[in-house]
C-alpha cells in the first residue's frame, strides 16, 4: 500500500493491482481517493494490516478511515482532535514492526501525535484516548524550533532532531518500553 497526500486529499494505491504508468482516472481497482478535508493533509499512517489509515491535517484533526481499493469512498471510523485544535505535524503509531511474530504484539495501542512543527509531542492510548505524556520544546533564541521525528522499526526509540540547528548539536531520543497496559517513557537528550 502507498499513500500520497496532495493539499486536501489523500490517494491510496494498492501496489499489487497497479502495473506500469497509470493515473487515478484510468484505474478501476487498486486506487481510492479521500477528499474529506477542508485543510491540508500533513501526515498519513497505515495500520500494520493495511485495513485502516490515519490522516492528520492542519485543522487539528486526525481522521481514521477504513481502506478499500475498489474506488468507493472510505468510511470515517473515528475523528479526533489531539492538540486542542493546534496545527498538526505528525502521527506515528508505536507498532513493533520488527517483531518476528507480529500477531503477538499489540497494534495501534499507542500513538504519538505532534503539533506546531513537532514542538509539542503527545503520547496517547488508542483504547482510552487518554494523553499519557506531553513534551514541549521551546527555543531560547530567535531561530524557530522545527523538529523532524523518526521512529525505529521496533517502536522503541523516537529520534527528534531540529532542522534549523546542526544535527551534531541537538538530537533528542524518547525511549519507549511498551506492554499491553502501560507505556514507560525514558527521555534522553544527546547534544
Amino acid at each position: 500500500m502507498l499513500a500520497a497526500s496532495h493539499d486536501c486529499r489523500v490517494e491510496v494505491w494498492h501496489l499489487g493491482y497497479i502495473n506500469g504508468t497509470v493515473s487515478n482516472s484510468s484505474v478501476t481497482t487498486g486506487f481510492t481517493l479521500i477528499t474529506s478535508f477542508d485543510h491540508a493533509v500533513v501526515d498519513v499512517a497505515f495500520s500494520p494490516d493495511s485495513t485502516a489509515i490515519a490522516v492528520a491535517s492542519l485543522d487539528g484533526y486526525v481522521r481514521f478511515f477504513s481502506v478499500n481499493v475498489n474506488g468507493k469512498i472510505p468510511s470515517i471510523l473515528h475523528k479526533w482532535k489531539p492538540h486542542e485544535g493546534k496545527r498538526l505535524s505528525a502521527i506515528i503509531f508505536l507498532d513493533n514492526l520488527s517483531h518476528p511474530n507480529m500477531g503477538e504484539c499489540p497494534l495501534w495501542k499507542w500513538v504519538v501525535t505532534s503539533a506546531e512543527y513537532n514542538s509539542e509531542i503527545k503520547l496517547w492510548s488508542c483504547e482510552s484516548w487518554i494523553c499519557y505524556r506531553t513534551i514541549r520544546f521551546k527555543s531560547d533564541d530567535s531561530c524557530p524550533s522545527i523538529k523532524k521525528l523518526t521512529l525505529d522499526m521496533s517502536a522503541s526509540f523516537l529520534l527528534i532532531s531540529d532542522i534549523n540547528r546542526k544535527v551534531s548539536k541537538t538530537i533528542f531520543f524518547l525511549q519507549f518500553t511498551l506492554c499491553l497496559f502501560q507505556c514507560k517513557i525514558v527521555f534522553r537528550l544527546y547534544t
